[in-house]
């Protein structure tokens, strides 16, 4: 079955659609004629979407009100779902109750509203921050040690997630998504703020050159979730999306200084290590690959620069690329 008949005229529901990765889903559904809602928040800000807005039904609600939730997921009966919104991410993200009330409780809107509707995929967007410290690639089947209340609130959803799919043998999917970026990020993470600074002849502050990540593109990550709804196992089951490949952060800024084609000055011990950092962080992408036919395309190299290539066009105040 291909992408297109996988959901042609397809009822798909995704919560945070505004973001980084619901946006870019919404664009790579759309030609495959899905039937999108999109629920964002009353004041998300919709720039994402813009140019998609009119062909999208738009349900402004936070995903905290349980009886605007319940009432809408029962009214539009999704056969679909993908649950992107999530708060804790950045470090302006403190606030423990929010985190709480949005990751655990928010999905808990979602379950219930589902209970009366025969719905054919769930795909929940878990994260690496609920494996905590480890020291060999990460493991679907390890056990969790959170170190931060954001990893702490997704492994609580994820649990729940599990007990809803052994009750309802429903497909019910959480992928653990590691160090997504590409077009589309936020500026003001780590990869974008790296390519600025390059292009604009700026210093960089970090903490080490050594700290490590696994890197995943964009594009790889929407293909995952494209390919679940075609998965064939029924039930809960969790799934790494990542590239199994550990990545320096010195490793990202000399391939941008290569492409741009400037020399990054740089700060190192800036700012402290976090206490989520770990010796080891790649993914383990086998059960991806067994479940999903699913591996990444990109390697780090071709996806930072489709990331420069398109720092370059949307921000013209940065300097020029070679």
């Amino acid at each position: 079955m291909s992408f297109s008949e996988t959901f042609r005229n397809k009822r798909v529901l995704i919560t945070g659609a505004t973001g980084f990765i619901g946006s870019r889903l919404i664009q790579q559904l759309l030609p495959r004629g899905a039937k999108i809602h999109a629920l964002t928040p009353r004041a998300s800000n919709l720039n994402r979407i813009e140019n998609v807005k009119s062909r999208i039904a738009l349900h402004k609600a936070d995903i905290t009100d349980c009886g605007r939730v319940k009432k809408l997921i029962r009214s539009l009966k999704p056969q679909i779902i993908y649950h992107l919104a999530g708060y804790g991410t950045r470090a302006e993200h403190a606030d423990l109750k929010k985190m709480a009330e949005v990751n655990i409780m928010g999905l808990v809107n979602l379950l219930e509203g589902l209970e009366s509707v025969p719905f054919e995929c769930f795909v929940n967007s878990g994260s690496s921050a609920e494996y905590g410290p480890k020291y060999a690639p990460m493991q679907e089947s390890q056990i969790l040690e959170p170190n931060t209340y954001y990893g702490a609130t997704k492994a609580a959803g994820d649990l729940l997630l599990q007990a809803f799919g052994k009750l309802r043998p429903k497909k019910v999917l959480t992928f653990r998504l590691f160090y997504v970026y590409g077009p589309g990020e936020e500026l003001v993470r780590f990869i974008p703020t790296v390519v600025q600074t390059c292009l604009d002849g700026r210093t960089l502050k970090l903490t080490s050159r050594k700290e490590k990540k696994d890197f995943v593109f964009i594009d790889d990550v929407i293909d995952a979730y494209l390919m679940a709804p075609r998965s064939k196992i029924n039930g809960p089951n969790i799934i790494n999306i990542g590239t199994s490949v550990e990545s320096t952060l010195g490793k990202v800024i000399k391939t941008v200084e290569h492409y741009v084609g400037k020399k990054l000055k740089v700060i190192e011990g800036a700012y402290q290590n976090r206490s989520w950092d770990s010796d080891c962080w790649a993914a383990d992408i086998r059960k991806a690959r067994d479940i999903l036919g699913w591996q990444p395309t990109h390697n780090l190299e071709t996806g930072l620069r489709k990331t420069i290539d398109w720092i370059s066009s949307c921000c013209p105040q940065a300097g020029s690329i070679r």
